[in-house]
């Protein structure tokens, strides 16, 4: 199984972030998993991460390209590890909880589906101008965490979509939220043959000033997507990330933590 990340830009706040995102990820799945953070800037990102994660420097893509919506999220490729289970994650993602979903996921059984996070309510869908592209009855999807089992590779459509976009903003640089927008359309169509497991909002929550903004403890959540702007959840739960990142992991063989983790103590 493959976690990958994506940073890139002169943000060094993402490049953080990223590396209590990925923290939390090992701690919880240790050896069991290989991670990866594609990037522009390689060497700013392994001075933050240890010798056990792999770091991919970004080479040209279609996705490298001006844009409202953070498209280099899928570059290099949007499948870095064919045949694999390979769940891609935001750098504002975090484990702070047993994933049993993930994990199930992960099994492989029956290798043809796709997952994603939902939004934080039912009626919630921040699409940008995918809104046209998407069926009424579409279940509101968060692109901060989309996985693909062995027998899947969105390539294609995710292309298709992006050519779409890209006829259909002529040149400008569209909506924030056109990428999941496009997202979303994709997976829709492995919703509608039962192939999406959309994970439990109860449990995967989205942490803004716009979303669950009153929330007061983590008991019974997993994870957490401290969404823009400025990542605020973040800072809320920080105490929490911290521990989760830094705890020994279940996994004997595990690596250990981010030297930026070790180094903030």
């Amino acid at each position: 199984m493959v976690f990958r990340w994506t940073v890139w830009g002169p943000n060094t706040r993402l490049f953080e972030l990223a590396s209590y995102s990925v923290g939390t990820f090992r701690n919880i799945f240790g050896s069991a998993a290989r991670y990866v953070v594609c990037t522009d800037q390689p060497a700013a990102v392994t001075r933050l991460l240890d010798r056990n994660v792999d770091v991919i420097p970004m080479r040209e893509s279609v996705f490298d390209i001006p844009a409202k919506a953070p498209w280099r999220k899928w570059a290099p490729l949007v499948r870095i590890a064919p045949g694999d289970t390979e769940i891609y994650v935001d750098s504002d993602v975090f484990l702070i909880g047993e994933p049993d979903e993930l994990r199930e996921f992960a099994s492989g059984h029956p290798g043809n589906r796709v997952l994603a996070m939902p939004e934080s309510s039912p009626d919630r869908r921040m699409y940008g101008v995918f809104h046209e592209r998407l069926p009424l009855n579409a279940p509101g999807m968060n692109s901060g965490l989309v996985g693909q089992q062995a027998g899947v590779d969105l390539t294609s459509e995710l292309l298709q979509q992006f050519e779409w976009w890209r006829d259909r903003v002529n040149g400008g640089p569209g909506m924030f939220h056109d990428e999941q927008g496009a997202v979303a359309a994709v997976l829709s169509s492995y919703e509608a043959a039962g192939r999406l497991l959309l994970l439990p909002r109860t449990r995967y929550k989205i942490v803004s000033p716009g979303s669950n903004r009153d929330i007061k403890n983590l008991d019974g959540v997993c994870l957490i997507h401290a969404t823009w702007p400025s990542h605020p959840g973040f800072a809320w739960f920080r105490s929490e990330i911290l521990q989760r990142a830094e705890n020994p992991a279940r996994d004997p063989g595990s690596v250990p933590c981010p030297r930026s983790l070790a180094a903030g103590r």
